[in-house]
């Protein structure tokens, strides 16, 4: 019996956990554009540090990529590996990204890289085809729409 509730209570706080989160995404009552337009599937282009710009390593159509989902859950792919999370916008343009679950095969490139400074992120800008996620006051996460 009490194995039931090792298994329980843990499932039923995941539970509760993304049902507090899931009130907070893309989807408001008016959202503002910036809201609105997060939640759509982005392609990595560079990695922005002041004046130095990065491209990713390995870069694939099907690697370092984002996507926002309405249901304030997210979805990506680092250099190898998915991932799934949740998202929440905030004011003044703050947003907050959990990962939750990734797979675990080897990173390469700078697949670390990209996941470091996804937990990292606390701003954002968005126009239609262009997402900034800024990780520090000079670095960001440069991201373009993605095109299958």
């Amino acid at each position: 019996m009490k194995n039931i509730y090792k298994i329980l209570i843990p499932a039923f706080s995941l539970v509760l956990i993304f049902t507090l989160m899931s009130f907070s995404g893309c989807e408001k009552k008016n959202p503002p554009l910036q809201q609105s337009n997060i939640c759509n599937k982005w392609k990595l282009i560079s990695f922005v540090n002041g004046a130095e710009t990065i491209a990713p390593d390995p870069n694939g159509q099907n690697n370092f990529w984002i996507e926002f989902l309405p249901d304030s859950t997210m979805t990506g792919v680092s250099s190898t590996n998915q991932m799934y999370g949740n998202f929440q916008i905030g004011d003044n343009n703050e947003i907050q990204i959990a990962i939750h679950t990734m797979t675990e095969i080897n990173e390469l490139g700078n697949g670390i890289l990209f996941v470091d400074n996804l937990l990292r992120v606390s701003l954002f800008t968005v126009t239609e085809s262009e997402l900034k996620l800024y990780y520090s006051e000079n670095g960001y996460l440069l991201f373009n729409l993605y095109q299958q």
